[in-house]
């Protein structure tokens, strides 16, 4: 990703990002310059979500639980 500053208008890319949580926002630990956070100058997505849905990781098996419920 690339980065500019407000301050001095140094840009940087940064290729492999560290992410930390600071001030309930993710920001990248070696996008700071003039002691400020600098301006990602890439589209932001945000971070993916993945669902997974897949039986085997499923700690309840809801069908085993159904026919369990139906023979009562």
């Amino acid at each position: 990703m690339r980065y500019k500053c407000k301050n001095c208008n140094k840009e940087i890319k940064i290729n492999k990002e560290v992410l930390l949580f600071i001030d309930n926002k993710l920001v990248n630990k070696n996008a700071y310059c003039c002691n400020k956070q600098m301006d990602s100058m890439d589209k932001n997505e945000g971070m993916p979500t993945i669902i997974r849905n897949e039986s085997n990781l499923s700690k309840y098996d809801k069908d085993k639980a159904f026919k369990k419920r139906k023979t009562e």
